[in-house]
């Protein structure tokens, strides 16, 4: 996805995802804000991390513990994120495309790449 393409899904993204968040938060609290926003921690996931991981869900179809992995993340956090972040895009009318080849292995990936991993990887002993 070109950089202006990813920038405009994230910007299209950001309301209806802050939207989301708050109305988690209320239910979460079970009633409105003691606090002002911008108190607490702050989520795991970025919204660009969210994408990113719908993404390589949805399109790759990488199983979510790997995508869990990939951002030091539970896979009920990725789970999560994903389900929400696709609500989000089918608020939008915006559907990600399955990928016409799904890489299995490492070596797959690589290979699709042009790389040769047996001469770029050594052995520490």
């Amino acid at each position: 996805m070109p950089t202006p393409a990813w920038n405009d899904l994230l910007t299209r993204l950001a309301v209806p995802r802050e939207a989301q968040r708050e109305a988690d938060l209320h239910n979460r609290r079970g009633g409105t804000r003691r606090l002002p926003a911008g108190g607490g921690r702050r989520p795991r996931l970025t919204l660009a991390d969210r994408l990113l991981a719908t993404i390589l869900d949805q399109r790759f179809n990488i199983p979510q513990p790997v995508i869990g992995d990939l951002f030091g993340a539970s896979r009920m956090t990725i789970n999560n994120a994903v389900r929400q972040t696709c609500q989000l895009l089918a608020q939008i009318r915006h559907t990600i495309e399955p990928a016409d080849v799904h890489l299995t292995t490492l070596t797959d990936h690589t290979a699709k790449a042009g790389l040769d991993i047996a001469t770029e990887i050594k052995n520490v002993c």
